[in-house]
């Protein structure tokens, strides 16, 4: 089950932010030079670099991960830099740049060479795969700033959400999976679900359940499950507790008396059967009291309960 808890006051959604005020005269054309700058150089001095940025960013866009999965071709160019040596990448990445800048600037030659700049890139087959080792560092550094910018310049109401990768998927999985084999007990309190953001378990504390918790939806089975991990932690904390039920599920009480069984805690039913006497507004055959593990207390709490709202007849064990 997936479940949104909220641990702090709501905040208003965060705006769009430029590092150039919108406002800036000429605001485009200083733009649009910053663009070709940098295009400029990246074909001159880093053209693998560039390719990579663009690629790895359309990765992101495609696939809404989070700019945190660039860490993985991080890993890969750091890994095939020590492997190679980080000496002989830096000569790699840097032999190209130096070509083309000895091209340019040879002397006597330099209008002529600017003019016909592509004989620049002759014998590129040689020098340019020396570059990939850095150029990927590169790269993915540089679609994480464009990744950021974009995020910058983006309202948080029009953001479209993460998409949980991998390792958020593993998480989400194995968290429910511990659910759905009892581990429904905290270090201080419950666990109810499971953000599907994160993957992490939503929990709730004895502290704040103190004052009673009413646990409400629009889906049955929902609000069920969510309640009975709730009980079932209480139960096993050998906390005591007086639950009724309003889903009448007919396998919830079996799955109650086994849970209490299990730990060792005494289970209270009101109504001798489920076509007993009702109070008022009231059906047996819908309501589940469950209590706990000091008897005497829990059947002081269950008979005030019983008298303040109107049934007849005293708890039955189960």
């Amino acid at each position: 089950m997936s479940a949104r808890v909220a641990t702090q006051a709501e905040q208003m959604p965060r705006r769009a932010r430029y590092l150039l005020p919108r406002d800036l005269p000429r605001r485009g054309e200083i733009l649009a030079a910053c663009v070709v700058a940098a295009l400029l150089a990246h074909v001159l001095f880093a053209q693998l670099t560039i390719v990579l940025a663009v690629v790895f960013a359309l990765i992101t866009v495609a696939t809404r991960w989070r700019l945190s999965w660039l860490a993985v071709p991080v890993v890969i160019g750091v890994a095939w830099t020590l492997a190679v040596g980080p000496r002989a990448a830096a000569a790699g990445f840097a032999d190209g740049p130096a070509k083309v800048i000895a091209y340019l600037g040879a002397s006597g030659h330099q209008i002529d060479h600017v003019l016909h700049f592509t004989g620049a890139f002759s014998g590129m087959g040689g020098w340019l795969p020396r570059q990939l080792p850095l150029a990927i560092l590169a790269g993915a550094a540089e679609a994480a700033v464009i990744g950021w910018l974009a995020w910058l310049h983006t309202d948080e109401v029009t953001t479209r959400p993460a998409r949980p990768g991998l390792l958020v998927a593993a998480r989400r999985a194995a968290t429910r999976r511990a659910i759905r084999a009892g581990g429904v007990v905290t270090r201080d309190g419950s666990c109810l679900g499971v953000t599907a953001e994160s993957g992490a378990r939503v929990t709730l504390s004895w502290s704040e359940t103190a004052g009673g918790v009413s646990v409400l939806g629009s889906d049955a089975p929902d609000v069920l499950s969510m309640s009975f991990q709730l009980v079932h932690a209480a139960v096993r904390r050998r906390k005591p507790v007086l639950a009724v039920d309003s889903t009448g599920d007919p396998a919830l009480p079996a799955r109650l008396a086994a849970v209490c069984a299990k730990a060792g805690v005494p289970l209270l039913v009101f109504g001798d059967t489920p076509a007993g006497r009702r109070g008022p507004g009231v059906d047996p055959a819908r309501l589940l009291r469950a209590v706990p593990a000091r008897r005497s207390r829990a059947a002081g709490v269950a008979r005030r309960r019983h008298g303040q709202l109107g049934w007849s007849g005293p708890p039955v064990p189960a």
